[in-house]
This record gives C-alpha cells, sequence and structure tokens, in this order.
C-alpha cells in the first residue's frame, strides 16, 4: 500500500466544489503555489496536473466535454493533453487548459452525500477527516 502526500484541505475544496459545478484545469488548487498567477506557476501546474490525474483516474473526476478521459487510460490521455496539448486536433496546451471542463462522478457525489458535503458551505469548512481518509485509502489503492 503506497501513501500519496496531497495538501488534504486544497483536495478537499477542490472536490466538493466538483459535486457543485463544473471547472476549468485553469480554476484547480487556486491557493497551492499561489496558483496559476502565483510566484510558483511551474509547480502549481504540476500539482494542478497530479490532481487532475489522479482524480479522473480514480473514478472521482469526469470530463465533461472529452469522455475519452475517464478512469485509469483517461489519467493517461489528460496528462498527455496538460503536457503536450491535442496534437491529433491541433490544440495547443494553454487551449486545452481553457477548454477542458471537469465535474464530479456518481462515484464521488456519493461519498459527498454521505459526508454531508454536497453544499456550497462545505468548501469552507474545516478538513473532514473522514473524508481525507477515504481518498488516502482510494488512492494508495491505484
Amino acid at each position: 500500500m503506497t501513501t500519496i502526500a496531497f495538501p488534504e484541505i486544497d483536495y478537499q475544496k477542490q472536490l466538493v466544489l466538483a459535486g457543485l459545478d463544473d471547472f476549468s484545469p485553469n480554476a484547480v488548487l487556486p491557493n497551492v503555489f499561489g496558483g496559476q498567477f502565483g510566484e510558483r506557476p511551474d509547480e502549481w501546474r504540476r500539482a494542478a496536473i497530479d490532481f487532475l490525474c489522479i482524480n479522473v483516474r480514480v473514478g472521482f473526476l469526469e470530463c465533461v466535454n472529452r469522455k475519452e478521459i475517464l478512469g485509469e487510460v483517461g489519467g493517461l490521455v489528460l496528462r498527455d493533453f496538460l503536457v503536450f496539448g491535442d496534437k491529433e486536433n491541433n490544440l495547443d496546451v494553454e487551449l486545452i487548459w481553457n477548454i477542458l471542463y471537469f465535474s464530479s462522478t456518481p462515484k464521488l457525489d456519493r461519498i459527498l452525500e454521505l459526508l454531508g458535503l454536497n453544499n456550497w458551505d462545505a468548501i469552507n469548512q474545516n478538513i473532514n477527516q473522514r473524508f481525507v481518509a477515504i481518498l488516502m485509502e482510494v488512492y494508495s489503492e491505484m
């Protein structure tokens, strides 16, 4: 079993948001490394890619406008898109970061509902240890 370290409160907030509204990669983890326009944008970008890919791979997120970005294989496709763009369709990396949109899956929705994290107030809650424990368990099974 592998332990995966991640910024717990930021993952929680982003996944709660996913259950409430669609979002683009540019909106991911705005407080990690200062976000897209912070002092460390390259590190933020790597963190955003990791967040999106792991959550697509475990079935918590799905791409709204590119249905092939789903599950284990989808996580690999997504990483290539976010790093290299979609060469087949002549879409550069920056465009990809603006046009892809993600939403929660029924799997994530069930967990959020079970823990009472399926509402706008939950975005500002402190860390929900049960939620973080679920994330750690699911991520470690990869």
